[in-house]
């Protein structure tokens, strides 16, 4: 089986994050300080789930057959999506990488994990993600990067994109809609963006989940 030792040592860190947060809480750390430690924890979880299905696709025939129903049921031509957060940074100018996770409540939320470095390369700063690509596994979670830049000196916000996710579990995100930056000269950029409810029916989520 594929990644058993990745997954290992995800939980290797799992567990000193956990000790990590006790020594924190006897300290009274902040609530904000804690939440960063656990919504690093989630993402682990999430990374270890998206192998574990890696797995069991390949090695347990039940499970790919549900995987495949599952597939199924996301398939969808167009999804709608929204920038819900933005936020400052003085290095990056766009993200290059988005991670999330199918919600029980039917919707896909994503954050951005990694951004381009304008530093190295200060004309970056005028560009833009206009398409990421990726894959969303059987049970939801979303793992894309930019594989498509545009320039816009001001306008270089994506604040709406469309997504069409196919049954073999590829999804493409296209940019649809732009917003300026003009003030902070490319200092924003997207940090989190939700879509819209993602069944075409209760039904089918209801088989989903």
């Amino acid at each position: 089986m594929i990644a058993v030792k990745k997954i290992i040592r995800l939980e290797r860190k799992i567990v000193k994050l956990e000790l990590k947060i006790n020594r924190l809480k006897k300290r009274e750390a902040s609530p904000t300080t804690l939440n960063t430690y656990r919504s690093k924890i989630s993402e682990l979880n999430n990374e270890i789930n998206r192998l574990c299905c890696i797995n069991l696709e390949i090695s347990n025939s039940n499970f790919a057959k549900i995987a495949k129903e599952s597939y199924n049921y996301l398939a969808i031509d167009h999804l709608a999506f929204k920038t819900y957060q933005e936020e400052m940074s003085y290095s990056g100018s766009y993200a290059k990488t988005l991670h999330g996770k199918l919600n029980s409540n039917g919707h896909i939320y994503c954050n951005a994990i990694t951004t381009n470095n304008w530093l190295f390369s200060p004309f970056a700063k005028y560009f833009f993600p206009s398409e990421f690509t990726g894959t969303i596994n059987c049970i939801g979670n979303v793992r894309v990067k930019a594989t498509k830049i545009e320039p816009a000196f001001i306008n270089r916000l994506p604040s709406e994109l469309s997504a069409r996710i196919t049954s073999k579990g590829t999804i493409k995100l296209t940019t649809t809609k732009t917003e300026g930056d003009f003030f902070t000269q490319g200092k924003i950029l997207i940090s989190k963006i939700i879509g819209q409810y993602t069944f075409k029916d209760s039904e089918h989520a209801s088989c989903f989940f």
